[in-house]
């Protein structure tokens, strides 16, 4: 059976956030933890986990120095320069491009061979 979010995860994080994230900022970060979290125990390993705050951490951080730069700006800003919903929104993402990577190696391994 296919996840649905492994194969749509773009298009539900992206509706959550337009849908909430200006408005409610919160419940938008509240439900991207908690995709994330089905992403995780969804294969679960510790890697996972880490990957997830790694990329949570240092996304927004690379998105802040470009704010800082005068790239762009954000309507609502929670901590630092960025809204709270963009760390596990870049965590979901690293998660989601760690998926794909797998599945892409899996399928043109097989057409290698």
């Amino acid at each position: 059976m296919k996840k649905i979010y492994t194969h749509f995860f773009p298009f539900i994080a992206l509706l959550i956030v337009s849908l909430m994230g200006k408005s409610s900022p919160y419940l938008a970060t509240l439900l991207l933890l908690i995709l994330a979290a089905v992403m995780i125990a969804d294969n679960y390993k510790r890697s996972r986990i880490a990957l997830f705050v790694i990329v949570a951490i240092f996304g927004p951080i690379a998105e802040a120095v470009a704010i800082y730069f005068g790239q762009w700006s954000y309507a609502h800003i929670d901590i630092g320069s960025v809204p709270l919903w963009l760390f596990p929104l870049w965590g979901c993402a690293g998660l989601y491009i760690e998926g794909l990577s797998v599945r892409l190696s899996r399928k043109f391994d097989k057409q290698s061979q």
